[in-house]
């Protein structure tokens, strides 16, 4: 790719994008709540798409 680069042949098409990218429920927006959520009980009840739990 590199060399490609320098040359002028490097050749990316572009291509749709995956939205689909295996987390069913909701991620945290927040850089810090994306590290912490799957180690919270309703995190990970939220990113596995679940219903919270009625505690």
């Amino acid at each position: 790719m590199l060399w490609d680069q320098l040359f002028g042949t490097y050749f990316n098409p572009d291509r749709p994008s995956s939205a689909d990218i295996g987390i069913i429920g909701k991620v945290s927006r927040s850089f810090i709540g994306q590290l912490v959520q799957p180690f919270l009980k309703s995190g990970r009840r939220q990113i596995l798409g679940r219903k919270p739990s009625a505690d």
